[in-house]
């Protein structure tokens, strides 16, 4: 049975490259899909294994559709080749955070916060710090903000003990933040 009609999708503007925010990239991560439309009549079967009429795909490569009719003994085949140009990936993003600190005054980990592998790509950062009983006792919104252990940035000292921290950022040309919890352990 022949290949009846074959499509290429590529971007509108060739020459600059496709961020992941704006189009489908290989390998996903776009949040603008693609919707691949047949409106003939038949029955419906995708390589994707869809069988409506038409896809979402998020991602590029080759799509197939077979169009079961009635009155003819081969599928209509249709093939959608989605190949945007070089699409942008951003840097792998990692942090660390310490699971204690002793904020004694010894010059030895006396403050706790995150340490991120490249800060300079982030542009929205919170963290914030729970108490065993869901009381904020330290929230910075500042990358290199660190706890020494006081409450609310005051002149009072919290307890020795466990202490739950949630990190939220976004980092530039990706669309989701990035949100992670844990527990610290602080010792005096």
């Amino acid at each position: 049975c022949p290949l009846d009609y074959e499509y290429i999708i590529q971007p509108a503007s060739p020459d600059s490259a496709i961020m992941l925010l704006d189009s489908v990239c290989p390998g996903g991560g776009g949040n603008q899909p693609i919707q691949l439309i047949a409106d003939q009549p038949g029955d419906y079967e995708w390589s994707t294994g869809s069988q409506q009429s038409q896809i979402m795909v998020n991602d590029t490569g080759t799509y197939v559709l077979y169009i079961y009719m009635t009155d003819s003994i081969c599928p209509r085949t249709l093939q959608w080749t989605v190949t945007p140009d070089t699409c942008y990936a951003p840097p792998e993003m990692f942090f660390y955070v310490p699971n204690s600190f002793t904020p004694n005054g010894d010059g030895v980990n006396d403050v706790f916060g995150p340490e991120f592998s490249d800060p300079q790509l982030i542009r929205e950062f919170s963290m914030l710090i729970f108490d065993r009983w869901g009381e904020v006792v330290y929230e910075s919104t500042d990358i290199y903000g660190r706890w020494t252990g006081n409450f609310r940035k005051g002149d009072y000292f919290v307890h020795d003990g466990a202490y739950v921290w949630v990190i939220e950022y976004h980092q530039d040309s990706v669309a989701d933040k990035v949100k992670k919890t844990g527990h610290v352990v602080m010792l005096r």
